[in-house]
């Protein structure tokens, strides 16, 4: 499951590894994608930030759990705070940190 305010994916996958997105990319357009997630009790924190079409995630082990936001450089339409861009946020899921 994941909101949007105009980014689309064509896949979201969650591995006992990791997590694998696909963004339906529009023309013209980047994305960058933030991995957060809470290591070993400590705040949540951006583990990792990748950029393209196709992000993912692998588990470093010691992860609660595991979420992403998706930002593109298209300008969100009907913003009512400008400069705000398209992006997408996925549900958070339990990392291998939280099976201990």
């Amino acid at each position: 499951f994941y909101s949007s305010t105009g980014v689309e994916l064509a896949q979201l996958e969650n591995f006992a590894t990791g997590m694998q997105l696909t963004i339906k990319p529009e023309p013209g357009v980047d994305y960058s994608t933030q991995f957060i997630g809470s290591r070993g009790g400590q705040p949540a924190q951006v583990l990792a930030t990748v950029e393209g079409t196709e992000p993912g995630y692998h588990f470093a082990g010691d992860e609660l759990y595991l979420r992403a936001k998706v930002t593109s450089s298209q300008p969100k339409e009907n913003s009512s705070r400008p400069p705000e861009t398209e992006a997408a946020w996925i549900q958070p899921v339990g990392g291998p940190g939280s099976c201990r």
